[in-house]
């Protein structure tokens, strides 16, 4: 029966090589304990090891690693074998004394380390068994990443690039016919609002993927003037107010707050529901935070959905009320700030958003 994991004993001593294996498998004999079983191939050397890995049909799990080898030393040993095979959890064996070898190994992208006085079998097993689990999350988590930015890509270069061409033939048409202007101005409308959402869709994924710019002073008066026109523009007979905006006001957050700003906007047009659709938008500085809040005269977001929209942390959870929420909580976490979701005082509801004043 094969081995539930794998491990590379990389040591060239015999009998210190001997001690971990025998740790390594001796738990397994134990009929109290639940643990995995432990497939344990021995080499001497770096070379070795790099020879192990490259003949091997199935990666190893784990390579638990002495740091002083006749062909290598010190954090070399680390990079070699790292090198040779990156798909492997390398857990690095540092001597009593040389505690701050091992932080440096580890930061140099092994695991973990252990000290060999004080390694037992149970040490032993959980720490290799722990390093191979982080590892394969590791792995995991990268191929998601590359994932997002494939799929960032289609969204911002190929989609965002056919509904220019879309734009771009539409506003080349110049009808005489009113039914036929109609059309024209509608196609153009469903190109614009593709190119914004490709825009959020972009932001959110540049969101998820952690590569977020850096947060600087944003003035919000622009912006929300901006937006505004585009909400006015794209739905007919939506009535706006805004209040609060007299002077500049700066908030802390970076290039996508227009993005947040929209969503909270076509939110309250969207789901509102009132044959004449109104939305307000107050801002209001205090004295560390600015505060935006969205209203609208719609029939109201049901508490349950206030509630996911608080507490989501799966875009899936919202589909009550689709991705612009989720997206706004994405981005106002990211620059420190809070989202809250509030029955209106009359009706409708009350979308608030607090971010730090720059």
């Amino acid at each position: 029966m094969a081995a539930d994991q794998s491990v590379l004993l990389v040591e060239d001593n015999p009998s210190d090589a001997q001690v971990y294996r025998t740790m390594l498998q001796e738990l397994q004999a134990d009929p109290l304990e639940a643990v995995e079983t432990t497939g344990v191939d021995h080499v001497e050397s770096v070379a070795a090891a790099i020879d192990a890995t490259a003949a091997s049909d199935d990666p190893y799990d784990a390579v638990l690693l002495d740091l002083n080898l006749p062909d290598s030393r010190g954090l070399a040993t680390v990079e070699r074998v790292l090198d040779a095979d990156s798909s492997a959890a390398v857990v690095v064996l540092t001597g009593a004394g040389d505690e701050e070898m091992g932080k440096r190994a580890v930061a140099s992208g092994a695991q973990d380390f252990l000290i060999k006085d004080h390694v037992t079998p149970r040490v032993l097993v959980k720490t290799i068994s722990y390093a191979a689990e982080r590892k394969r999350q590791a792995a995991t988590l990268e191929r998601q990443r590359r994932r997002l930015a494939a799929l960032n890509w289609l969204v911002r270069h190929d989609i965002r690039n056919d509904a220019a061409v879309v734009l771009g033939w539409a506003e080349g048409i110049d009808p005489e016919d009113p039914a036929e202007a109609r059309a024209v101005s509608r196609i153009v409308e469903a190109g614009e609002s593709i190119v914004a959402s490709t825009e959020s869709a972009g932001a959110l994924l540049e969101a998820l993927d952690g590569d977020g710019d850096a947060l600087v002073s944003v003035v919000l008066n622009d912006i929300v003037d901006e937006e505004v026109d585009r909400l006015e523009r794209r739905h007919e007979g939506v009535r706006t107010a805004v209040r609060g905006l007299d002077d500049a006001v700066v908030a802390r957050a970076d290039r996508f707050l227009g993005v947040v700003v929209r969503n909270l906007l076509d939110n309250a047009v969207v789901h509102n529901g009132a044959d004449d659709p109104e939305v307000t938008v107050d801002v209001r500085e205090r004295e560390e935070t600015v505060v935006i809040e969205v209203g609208d005269n719609g029939a109201g977001m049901p508490e349950r959905v206030r509630r996911a929209v608080a507490e989501a942390d799966d875009p899936t959870d919202l589909t009550d009320v689709g991705l612009g929420l989720f997206l706004v909580g994405t981005f106002v976490e990211r620059y420190g700030g809070t989202l809250s979701v509030e029955a209106g005082p009359d009706s409708g509801t009350r979308v608030r958003v607090t971010l730090e004043r720059a």
